[in-house]
């Protein structure tokens, strides 16, 4: 997105043109962290986190997941709806070719689209189209971002409860 961002800065989007497609495709993709968090749940329903002879122990894993539920919580609330992008999609790029674009054996997120093999139409250059799909690029560049930290803080709580379970239960 910060690609994204900086060309359609610049102002050469002729000179990315098929760039620009593959970018706008990349905005629509919703791939976020989600936690296998059945053996959580199975504890917290059956109440057996109530033989945690360790309360801080508990403690931890509670603040794990109610962190974890505010990240979900976020993402969902402020991923693009397709649906937005719709009619400036249909105004910025021809449909067959951001059609094209769509890979029929994706291996994982980075692969459901891929890039143009060929010269586009040229995007229309409708400045208040433009606008705002630096808009939706700059507010998923920012999702993107907040993510990272988000994740880097779920990471750091996990590894501490990891240790202390190790620790608490003798575990190798």
């Amino acid at each position: 997105m910060d690609s994204l961002l900086n060309i359609l800065q610049s102002g050469e989007i002729e000179k990315n043109n098929e760039l620009i497609y593959y970018f706008e495709r990349l905005m629509i993709i919703n791939d976020l962290f989600t936690s296998q968090d059945v053996t959580y749940k199975q504890l917290q329903s059956s109440g057996n986190f109530r033989f945690f002879d360790n309360n801080e122990l508990y403690r931890e894993i509670s603040d794990y997941y109610n962190l974890y539920n505010r990240y979900l919580s976020i993402i969902e609330n402020t991923n693009i709806e397709h649906n937005s992008l719709t009619e400036m999609e249909a105004r910025l790029f021809d449909a067959r070719d951001l059609a094209s674009l769509y890979n029929p054996k994706p291996t994982n997120a980075n692969t459901v689209y891929l890039r143009p093999a060929k010269k586009f139409n040229a995007i229309n250059q409708d400045p208040f189209y433009l606008n705002y799909f630096y808009i939706k690029a700059a507010d998923r560049n920012e999702l993107l971002k907040s993510s990272v930290t988000w994740l880097s803080w779920l990471k750091d709580k996990s590894t501490k409860i990891l240790l202390n379970l190790k620790q608490e239960y003798d575990l190798d």
